[in-house]
């Protein structure tokens, strides 16, 4: 004798597991909105409409929609952060090759001065040292306030909101808002002054950024500087 073949849509819980999935369900209203790719799992009820129906498939529909969504909206801010970073590292390097085509440390200065922040697309920038022997223009920075705003064992700072202490590194303007400190070293390690990057943007420099390339821009200067810290011309 035939049996009847077993429904393999069928719960495969007894009752009062059912019953336990189904009430925890009601007390948590959100709980499939919150967990979308369980829904692609359910298998709906035929598609039927009517008064206190719920449309199964057009809530699967819209739930996967709005996940669709969720995902799309990540990759922009992901594919916008690359291209921010792939735009930020093209200023650096056309920094770069401006700071090592000069020809003295005035010219240096200069550079870093006037032509580096519309290389970087920046407000404003300054070469602090902690001597000016060479004339040179560098901004004069004591090693105490420097460590003050870097940071005795940093390398890097940044600062939001920086209104009140960009005066410190000879940037009067004020349309600065936010600034970025690189300590800058002599060939034997010691401090001799700082790069100071500053932003019209109040979070334009903040502590969520990477300082990799900021870095690599202090390093540039470094070997600049050590080329031409005696030439007063």
């Amino acid at each position: 004798m035939t049996g009847k073949s077993e429904n393999p849509k069928a719960p495969t819980g007894d009752a009062s597991e059912n019953d336990a999935v189904a009430e925890y369900l009601r007390r948590n209203p959100g709980f499939l909105v919150d967990n979308p790719d369980l829904v692609v799992t359910l298998t709906p009820p035929d598609f039927r409409h009517g008064e206190d129906v719920i449309d199964m498939q057009r809530f699967m529909l819209d739930s996967l929609q709005k996940h669709i969504q969720s995902v799309t909206s990540r990759e922009k801010k992901f594919l916008a952060i690359a291209e921010d970073r792939v735009a930020g590292f093209g200023r650096v390097q056309d920094g770069a090759i401006l700071l090592l085509g000069t020809n003295s440390l005035r010219e240096l200065v200069r550079a870093v001065t006037f032509d580096l922040p519309d290389v970087l697309d920046i407000e404003a920038a300054r070469l602090c040292m902690v001597s000016d022997e060479a004339s040179s223009g560098a901004h004069i920075l004591a090693p105490e306030v420097a460590n003050k705003l870097i940071g005795r064992k940093n390398h890097v700072a940044l600062l939001e909101d920086s209104g009140d202490r960009r005066a410190l590194v000879g940037m009067e303007k004020s349309d600065v808002k936010s600034m970025a400190l690189i300590r800058l070293s002599n060939a034997d390690k010691s401090h001799c002054g700082a790069l100071a990057l500053g932003s019209a943007e109040i979070d334009g420099f903040n502590s969520r950024q990477g300082t990799d390339l900021l870095s690599f821009l202090a390093r540039v200067i470094e070997s600049c500087m050590r080329r031409w810290q005696n030439d007063s011309h």
